[in-house]
């Protein structure tokens, strides 16, 4: 939504009420639903409501406390049935997400406006959550989610298109809720100042590098057109300014918030190490060389033979394998030299092939072996045998996975008491309540 932009209630939006200021209830409780409000009350949001601050890390550093959240977080979502699934994940940790994989790049053929399954219009004003005094909008969303689907567009029909986006919306929206509760209480906990600063500073950030790229990777040539571009489905560059200013202030509030200095003592990296012995598990594994005569590609057995026969020959007069592989094998990998990388034991289709590769002496190239494709001859470059990550070399691994959970359990103790704090409307549970 556009600074100066009026949002006018429709006759599904919900007003907020008197007694919420700066997003928090002055009687905090876990109160989900807006009591009826008489008459037509109308929210009008200006440039004075969207203070959006810039963000220095220093700046925030130095503030009391809080959080920061972004207009709608978004999964990105690059194409297909994959890309729509991954828009719509409700990622547990959003905060662990780079600020800018969170605000989408507009290909041509988005829209802001799309015919609900239910015969509505979706606009991108209509406002799908209430977090405070701050309203979420299906135009925070539409963008990315047309973005998605656009590959489908054409293939499947428009009504289950638009069942889709209804869909990932929902599916999107709580982790946009969680994310605008910690922005608010970023908002409250920093000074106006300190807001400001941070602002300026994000805001350059972006127009700097993040404009830039997006201006690319929509193959657009200014960002004259990419304002053109999103502003053709109801967003701006102001709107996905402010979002990428919200998304880097909530993380950083997110790891501010998650700071814990306490050391990992020996005894818990070894009740963990002991826990978690299959983790530190790893199978045999080796690298080699292959060539392949394949029966389907010969008239008889013993042309393949006879074939697979002069590419050993050739290695063992002096030419290279790789090179007798990409001449003449008609293995999987003839075109790169028929170098395996990296295999573990049980990996392969052919067990004639796995049980070579484990049992042949390294550097040495086998006889001819056959199964039920064709004549092989390997040659084992490196192997290792199956084992364990001794306790040693797994202690720092261990001490980072440790400091992580204490870090994502006190995210996790933070974010839940902010639930308890801030007044939320989310559009798809009260329509949930409202059926028999």
């Amino acid at each position: 939504m556009s600074v100066g932009q009026d949002v006018t209630r429709g006759k599904r939006d919900i007003p907020w009420r008197q007694d919420i200021g700066a997003g928090q209830l002055k009687t905090p409780g876990n109160s989900r639903v807006l009591p009826g409000v008489d008459g037509e009350q109308e929210v009008r949001r200006t440039s004075g409501d969207v203070d959006e601050p810039q963000v220095r890390t220093a700046d925030l550093r130095n503030a009391p406390g809080g959080g920061s959240q972004s207009r709608g977080n978004r999964t990105a979502a690059p194409n297909g049935d994959r890309d729509a699934t991954a828009a719509s994940q409700t990622a547990a940790n959003w905060w662990k997400e780079d600020a800018e994989q969170t605000i989408g790049t507009p290909e041509k053929g988005s829209y802001g406006r799309s015919v609900s399954p239910r015969g509505e219009v979706i606009l991108s004003t209509e406002i799908l959550a209430w977090v405070g005094n701050e309203p979420i909008l299906a135009g925070d969303f539409l963008g990315r989610i047309n973005e998605a689907i656009q590959p489908a567009i054409g293939k499947v029909p428009p009504e289950e298109l638009d069942k889709q986006r209804w869909l990932l919306m929902e599916r999107m929206l709580p982790n946009a809720i969680e994310a605008k509760m910690v922005y608010l209480d970023f908002t409250r906990q920093m000074q106006r100042e300190q807001i400001e600063s941070v602002r300026a500073n994000v805001y350059k950030q972006f127009d700097e590098k993040q404009m830039p790229r997006m201006v690319e990777q929509a193959k657009l040539r200014s960002p004259a057109e990419l304002e053109a571009q999103l502003r053709s489905y109801g967003s701006s560059l102001d709107t996905v300014r402010r979002s990428f200013f919200e998304q880097v202030a909530a993380r950083e509030i997110i790891r501010r918030s998650s700071e814990d200095d306490r050391e990992v003592t020996h005894d818990q990296l070894l009740e963990f190490y002991e826990a978690h012995l299959g983790e530190y598990e790893y199978p045999a594994k080796a690298k080699w060389e292959h060539l392949m005569a394949r029966f389907s590609q010969f008239k008889s057995k013993r042309e393949a033979k006879k074939a697979i026969a002069a590419m050993g020959n050739a290695v063992l007069e002096g030419a290279k394998l790789e090179v007798v592989a990409r001449r003449s094998s008609q293995g999987p990998l003839a075109s790169d030299g028929g170098q395996f990388d990296w295999t573990t034991r049980g990996s392969l289709a052919s067990s004639v092939l796995d049980e070579a590769i484990f049992s042949f002496p390294v550097g040495e190239l086998s006889p001819i072996l056959e199964d039920e494709e064709g004549f092989h001859i390997i040659r084992v470059i490196a192997r290792q045998d199956a084992g364990r990550t001794s306790f040693l070399d797994a202690q720092s691994g261990i001490r980072d996975k440790i400091k992580e959970e204490r870090r994502d359990a006190k995210v996790k103790e933070y974010l839940e008491k902010l639930k308890r704090e801030t007044y939320v409307w989310n559009r798809f549970e009260e329509e949930q309540r409202g059926k028999p």
